[in-house]
């Protein structure tokens, strides 16, 4: 019975370091690398030709890519350089806005720096609650049709929005594509 109640436990510790060890290389694949920043950018945006892309980039000089799908999934990619090449990764899951006015979430860019975001559809700012509204400084993405705070994660107490530039770069509702 021992014996049995050992192999069991061995086999559950075997299988969950197995389903780990999976996650973390699905969650490191490397994305294709490219001599420079614009060409890594010009991959990206044929790589997501349904999508609404939104290019911002950060008082860190982080550059991040805010990409709207489908029936409002949002997610976050960043350019990241390595030997001297370009790529653009993903930082961020999908959020779903689908049945919400807004969300949030986390993520760190390829320089190491630590954000939150917080996307809020077009007209809603109003319906969050007091406290969100007076705390984050919202920025309009997708030419006005939704808003976003991006703030970094070292100063919570009063976060301030670090949005230097943003241009919408592809619109999915267009053929053509900004650069």
């Amino acid at each position: 019975m021992k014996l049995k109640h050992l192999l069991l436990s061995i086999l559950t510790i075997f299988i969950s370091l197995t389903g780990c060890s999976h996650n973390e290389s699905s969650a490191n694949e490397t994305a294709e690398s490219f001599s420079d920043k614009e060409e890594a950018t010009r991959h990206f945006l044929q790589e997501n030709p349904k999508s609404d892309i939104e290019y911002i980039q950060t008082t860190e000089d982080d550059d991040l890519f805010i990409e709207r799908s489908g029936n409002h999934q949002y997610r976050v990619h960043g350019m990241k350089k390595e030997n001297e090449e370009f790529s653009v990764v993903k930082l961020t899951a999908s959020l779903s806005l689908h049945n919400s006015n807004a969300g949030s979430g986390e993520f760190t860019s390829s320089d190491r720096n630590e954000y939150t975001f917080l996307i809020v559809k077009k007209g809603s700012l109003d319906e969050l609650n007091a406290d969100t509204r007076n705390t984050y400084t919202v920025s309009p993405i997708y030419s006005g049709d939704a808003e976003l705070s991006l703030t970094k994660n070292d100063d919570l107490k009063s976060p301030a929005n670090v949005i230097q530039t943003s241009e919408m770069i592809a619109d999915s509702n267009s053929s053509a594509s900004k650069e």
